[in-house]
């Protein structure tokens, strides 16, 4: 039977498939990515014709910062300030303790932390995070009162960053 070439984003060539879909003839990163899928005995068999081969070492890709910190938003808008979060953004774990405004909630602080910190860190993905971003300064409005101005210069201040409080609709 002859080869049948399937395209693939991630690999610069075609990969050819053979008479069972497992028996393939491929480079390195399919090798990887069943390692990495199937586990590396079963990966070696299937992706050998059946010739055992040296287990390879599963490659770990790191989610991105601004993934994780998608995936952390709350249903209404706001982020929890936790220490996933404060990994996130690389600022101490106890970083909700030291918001200098007073009566602020931890979400608040949160909050507008983490929509500081998506304009001065990922503004060139925008289009992945504006929808969301919405969302959050809708929720902190509401949220934060006649403080907010005042907390978002405090973000500002906290995170070395400039980002004009026009973003938070003020």
């Amino acid at each position: 039977m002859p080869p049948i070439a399937m395209a693939c984003n991630i690999l610069p060539q075609p990969v050819y498939c053979y008479a069972a879909p497992l028996r393939m003839m491929a480079p390195d990163p399919i090798y990887e990515l069943a390692d990495a899928t199937l586990g590396p005995d079963l990966a070696a068999l299937s992706l050998s014709n059946g010739v055992p081969q040296e287990p390879l070492t599963p490659v770990t890709v790191e989610t991105p910062a601004l993934y994780r910190l998608i995936a952390l938003q709350k249903a209404d808008g706001s982020w929890e300030a936790n220490s996933e979060f404060a990994a996130i953004l690389e600022i101490p774990e106890n970083f909700a303790e030291h918001c200098p405004v007073s009566n602020v909630e931890r979400p608040v602080w949160a909050t507008v932390l983490a929509v500081i910190w998506l304009h001065s860190s990922c503004l060139d993905h925008r289009d992945e995070w504006e929808l969301l971003e919405g969302k959050a300064v809708s929720w902190v409005k509401a949220s934060a009162g006649s403080s907010l101005a005042e907390v978002v210069k405090a973000g500002n201040e906290y995170l070395k960053s400039s980002v004009d409080v026009a973003v938070f609709g003020l």
